[in-house]
């Protein structure tokens, strides 16, 4: 049974040397002193946003990670256990966050935690997880969560350093800008994604134009029209879950130049929200659209749309579904379950198949390194899809 299992487990992944080796020199066990889980299965906890202002796209995590699961163990389980799901509730709040992480930490049968997803989430529970030693994959993308310097915090999305680059690069080269108008919002994910953008035009000789935004403005009038009077050839709004206003109001203030948003626009939700008028024509840069047609990425999509009757989201679907199944391939190359040689066989994880592409764990903890372009377009039947326009593979952090 054994062979069967490290067969299904493995077959899209490549070990690199011997799986107790490890990115850094500290052979401490922290947390629960390097003792394996001793239950009937392998615990791996999930806090998600099952209440407050990320609810909705928190159950798409849950989702998918869900999925992941019940395919592993219909596969024959890890180390001949099944993985068992412990879900907590974050509120969608940061500390609510930490308390739930200090939960599941303290459990010495969870050997893994996936989630809280957000940026500033990862930044405020990051100490937690280090003094617990567990393993902890996010789908935080913020650039600053290279400074924390945490080798048990694994990234599941593409980092902002990455697809702000990426995005700015099909602006400027496939769209041809000269003139950028950088549209932000006020938190860490939109601070730090504007950052990057600047960067990139000094480095390129472009010129710039700037505004920000906070998380609960419903109106941005007076940023769309600075844009449009300043006659910026593209617009590029890193605005989080306010980017179906971007979409609505670049429309109704009459912005007719390309306009380019973060994933907070990739998801199908967003487009079935608005009216086909506010989204046609309007790209995001983002880790995944459901239009994706390698095969991975397609018998996920058939999959989560046959289990929970809608298309999954790449940032809160694709992304946790394909950290679960790599976690499950390093446990079973490490052949072990306590954290520290979960977290060490993390690091040898490499060219693992998965909806995202090829998983490949930096010395960052990050493990995608693509970004797709993608824009809103119209079908016969008068529906909203999103297209793959571009894929684009850039390095940094």
């Amino acid at each position: 049974m054994k062979k069967r299992i490290v067969a299904v487990l493995l077959a899209g992944m490549m070990v690199v040397g011997m799986a107790g080796c490890s990115n850094s020199a500290s052979t401490d066990s922290k947390g629960t002193d390097g003792k394996e889980a001793s239950g009937e299965t392998i615990k791996v906890g999930v806090i998600y946003s099952a209440t407050g202002t990320m609810a909705g796209r928190g159950e798409y995590m849950k989702n998918a990670i869900e999925l992941a699961a019940e395919e592993i163990n219909e596969a024959g389980g890890v180390l001949d256990k099944d993985i068992e799901l412990v879900y907590e509730d974050d509120q969608s709040d940061q500390t609510t966050a930490i308390n739930m992480m200090n939960k599941m930490g303290s459990d010495e049968e969870i050997v893994a935690v996936f989630g809280p997803h957000t940026s500033t989430n990862a930044i405020a529970v990051s100490n937690t997880v280090e003094d617990y030693g567990i393993p902890y994959f996010t789908g935080g993308t913020s650039a600053k969560l290279k400074s924390l310097g945490n080798e048990y915090m694994f990234k599941v999305r593409c980092n902002d350093t990455v697809v702000v680059n990426s995005a700015m690069k099909f602006v400027s080269e496939s769209l041809d800008a000269k003139k950028i108008g950088i549209l932000y919002i006020n938190d860490e994910f939109g601070v730090g994604g504007r950052d990057i953008m600047v960067k990139y035009c000094e480095d390129n000789n472009l010129e710039f134009v700037e505004a920000n935004h906070n998380a609960t403005d419903q109106d941005l009038t007076s940023q769309i029209m600075k844009m449009k009077q300043e006659n910026v050839d593209v617009l590029v709004a890193w605005s989080s879950n306010v980017c179906p206003i971007v979409a609505r109001q670049t429309t109704e203030l009459g912005f007719d130049k390309p306009v380019l948003m973060n994933s907070g626009f990739g998801g199908q939700d967003v487009l079935d929200s608005l009216s086909t008028e506010y989204t046609e024509g309007k790209y995001a840069a983002c880790d995944f659209t459901a239009e994706d047609p390698t095969e991975e990425a397609a018998a996920f999509v058939k999959a989560f749309s046959d289990a929970y009757g809608k298309k999954p989201l790449g940032d809160w679907s694709a992304s946790y579904y394909g950290g679960l199944k790599a976690l499950a391939s390093a446990i079973e190359a490490a052949g072990k379950t306590d954290r520290e040689s979960i977290k060490d066989a993390m690091y040898n994880v490499k060219d693992f198949a998965a909806p995202l592409g090829a998983l490949t764990t930096d010395e960052n903890g990050c493990l995608v390194h693509e970004t797709s372009v993608i824009q809103a377009v119209v079908q016969d039947d008068g529906k909203a899809i999103f297209d793959l326009v571009e894929k684009i593979k850039e390095s940094g952090y």
